[in-house]
């Protein structure tokens, strides 16, 4: 992964594209490696505009800002961190981060903001577009002023797409043919339940529904999925 500029990756909800990846490549001492090998390929290197890297930094993107907040804090569970020192957030309103931040998770907008401010994003060294299959106008923005950048950066930029359900041919010829890469999870049973519920007394009635399961149903987990603000 760390020789290319480009790479997809496809898996499974739950396998570990949000959480498990991005720490993996702050810790990957053979990534780190492979960009200050090509910093001196980049002119802002050169003339030490900017600052050699010491550590990857890479920030992740997330369509929705309750996404965003709640992967940041899983990480720093997982990793016994304070959050807003090595992982932070970024949304509308809230900046969870600081100097020491190495890992960031933004929202698509956020992000494309940043973007502009900073073309060639030489505060990162990795960009992870994550739920890429969403296909936002802010993801599809960020699909091109990312590619600007990574070509401009000579391989001291890498970009990472994540998705359970990408169109990965498509993409992969859009990033010049870029390596497909598969990540496999464990799945476990769903059910799916659909509920008629009166628009007017959505949340009161999916509150019942839940709690009518909970008790006159097994073990296990409930998840409610409603419709949106914009939605209604």
């Amino acid at each position: 992964m760390c020789k290319n500029n480009f790479t997809i990756i496809t898996g499974d909800t739950g396998s570990g594209k949000s959480t498990q990846l991005p720490q993996y490549l702050i810790d990957s001492k053979e990534v780190a490696e492979e960009i200050k090998k090509r910093q001196q390929a980049v002119e802002e290197y050169r003339s030490n505009k900017v600052k050699p890297i010491e550590e990857i930094k890479l920030v992740i993107t997330q369509p929705r800002r309750m996404a965003a907040v709640s992967m940041a804090d899983r990480l720093c569970y997982e990793r016994s961190k304070v959050l807003g020192q090595e992982i932070g957030y970024t949304i509308r309103f809230d900046d969870k981060t600081s100097n020491a931040t190495r890992l960031k998770y933004v929202t698509d907008g956020i992000f494309v903001r940043e973007c502009i401010s900073d073309p060639f994003l030489f505060k990162y060294q990795i960009v992870i577009l994550d739920e890429a299959h969403e296909r936002s106008l802010y993801t599809d923005i960020l699909f091109a002023l990312i590619k600007k950048a990574v070509e401009y950066r000579k391989g001291t930029l890498k970009l990472i797409i994540t998705s359970a359900t990408l169109n990965t041919k498509t993409f992969s010829n859009y990033y010049s043919n870029c390596p497909v890469l598969q990540m496999h999870g464990k799945l476990f049973p769903v059910e799916v339940k659909y509920f008629p519920i009166h628009h007017s007394q959505r949340i009161e009635e999916a509150v019942k529904s839940a709690i009518r399961m909970h008790l006159h149903e097994g073990p296990g987990d409930i998840l409610v999925f409603l419709t949106g603000s914009e939605e209604c």
